[in-house]
């Protein structure tokens, strides 16, 4: 999954469209969590994501809890990049 990050460290990405499902949003939501995490370069130290709001067009943004979209990360193999840019896998 590709994504762009703007000069204040948002990444603005969509997750999907009216027709999809709960289930299909949910997956392609943590997709985009995964590929983000997957991202962070090795060196970084600290907390990397700090909040996940996710919102429709025109329409006020919901926060969402971190620790349920964050959870399991080392069960599902994430690693961070070893270089700025660049996923292992």
């Amino acid at each position: 999954m590709e994504f762009r990050v703007d000069k204040t460290g948002i990444i603005h990405a969509p997750v999907g469209k009216i027709e999809f499902t709960k289930d299909q949003l949910s997956e392609n939501a943590q997709t985009l969590i995964d590929s983000v995490l997957k991202a962070r370069p090795a060196a970084l130290k600290g907390k990397y994501v700090k909040r996940i709001t996710i919102a429709s067009t025109m329409s006020p943004g919901i926060d969402l809890d971190l620790t349920h979209w964050m959870r399991n990360e080392n069960e599902r193999g994430l690693k961070p990049a070893t270089t700025f840019g660049q996923c292992s896998d």
